[in-house]
């Protein structure tokens, strides 16, 4: 007895089998969990679809902005042209118009005791000469020039520089980048136009005047009258406006009031009245550019949602289409499930999962796949065109896209996930 005892002591024992993470997680996040490769296909697919999406809204937000980022990013208060002219053109036929007697007029703005500072702006084409003699047959270069009344740098965000300083004297001039690039120019080096020779001081252009200001040279106001010949006339002129926190970020509802709302005077809108009152011109106020801009751009909104709502009818249609198959391929799976005792919710948790599962992490590749492609094309853009942003990154339109991306995923799940839980497992297993 004492013998067998002590056998049974020798015999070692088994130690309990380790259960897996996975096992221990609830059958519908394990199934998914268990098909991540048939998965990431569709969430490639499906993140595409919605990165072009994405995309889409971005650059449709970068047109806005086109027109009326300048507006925003310049602390000034007015924004004075012919009356009749816009600075967001529509048509082809849209400009801002001339304003005659251009000095006469700037010089009675700055004279009113709430103007703190005016800029006012013209352009003209001038040609590029260069120092040796030129052939013949070859075809002169012009360049288009701005002509600035006034110190741009007195208003924040006007004047933005990369290189060097703006103008102090009629024998310098100012280029953009695009210009100094092409042309291969830098400061220090001379530039002559028409008949005569300016210093480049500076690289940089003015915000808020027109798009392409970075391949334009800047000179003083009357230095360009006196190369071009031009009349004096000004296209606009910027007006800052000696009130601190006076500046609207809200469209004007209307007619500018000289009161604010709760009767306290509006400098702005005083110095407006008498702006108007001065000559035949009209002022703008940055608000009411960047609703006109937005209003224009209504249309770009509606093409943009077109095309993703095409985006997402063609991402339901693959997620139902593949989420269908994959049924169809575990029906015995699912036949097995039910016959051992498994809930049809649990089957249908099972694959409504998998579509949510798809539509979270195709959001999240379709957001950096817009990103990526919106910074690489801001790149190309900028250094070909000029302009700042060609895509702008919006995240509450993105966060609305996958509240309803997710719906529309979640729908076309349904149809698979109601087939999976109609599966007849007497009916399946005896086919077997």
């Amino acid at each position: 007895m004492n013998a067998t005892i002590r056998d049974l002591d020798a015999v070692p024992t088994v130690p309990p089998v380790p259960v897996s993470w996975l096992l221990e997680l609830p059958y519908p996040v394990r199934t998914v969990i268990r098909r991540w490769r048939g998965l990431t296909g569709m969430v490639i697919g499906v993140g595409i679809a919605l990165g072009i999406g994405m995309l889409f809204l971005g650059v449709s937000k970068s047109k806005v902005d086109l027109y009326s980022a300048n507006f925003v990013q310049v602390a000034a208060d007015l924004y004075v042209v012919q009356r009749g002219g816009t600075l967001v053109p529509i048509l082809p036929s849209d400009t801002t118009g001339s304003i005659a007697k251009a000095s006469g007029v700037i010089a009675q703005v700055r004279a009113i005791k709430e103007v703190r500072t005016v800029v006012g702006i013209a352009l003209a084409g001038l040609e590029q000469e260069r120092e040796s003699a030129r052939n013949a047959d070859e075809p002169a270069a012009l360049v288009t020039v701005m002509g600035v009344d006034g110190d741009p740098s007195q208003i924040d965000g006007l004047l933005v520089l990369k290189q060097g300083r703006w103008l102090r004297r009629p024998d310098e001039v100012m280029v953009g980048t695009t210009l100094a690039r092409e042309k291969h120019l830098a400061v220090g080096d001379p530039l002559r136009l028409s008949g005569r020779t300016f210093t480049i001081v500076g690289i940089g252009r003015l915000r808020g005047s027109s798009f392409g200001t970075e391949g334009y040279a800047y000179l003083d106001y009357q230095a360009l009258r006196e190369r071009s010949g031009a009349p004096d006339s000004m296209s606009m002129m910027i007006v800052d406006v000696d009130a601190p926190g006076t500046r609207a970020l809200a469209p004007s509802a209307g007619p500018a009031s000289p009161s604010g709302s709760q009767g306290v005077p509006n400098p702005v809108a005083e110095v407006r009245g008498k702006i108007v009152a001065l000559a035949s011109v009209a002022a703008f106020e940055p608000a009411q550019l960047v609703e006109l801009a937005e209003t224009a751009m209504k249309a770009s909104y509606v093409f943009s949602w077109l095309m993703i709502a095409l985006t997402l009818a063609i991402a339901a249609l693959f997620v139902s289409n593949m989420l269908g198959r994959s049924v169809a391929e575990r029906r015995i799976e699912f036949a097995t499930l039910r016959a051992i005792g498994l809930p049809a919710r649990t089957v249908l948790a099972t694959v409504a999962g998998e579509a949510a599962v798809i539509i979270c992490l195709a959001w999240l590749f379709g957001l950096a796949m817009a990103w990526g492609l919106g910074a690489w094309t801001n790149v190309i853009i900028e250094q070909a065109y000029g302009l700042e942003n060609m895509y702008v990154a919006d995240p509450p339109l993105f966060i609305a896209l996958f509240v309803v991306s997710a719906l529309v995923g979640l729908a076309a799940g349904l149809v698979p996930a109601r087939q999976a839980t109609a599966v007849d497992p007497v009916e399946v297993l005896r086919d077997a």
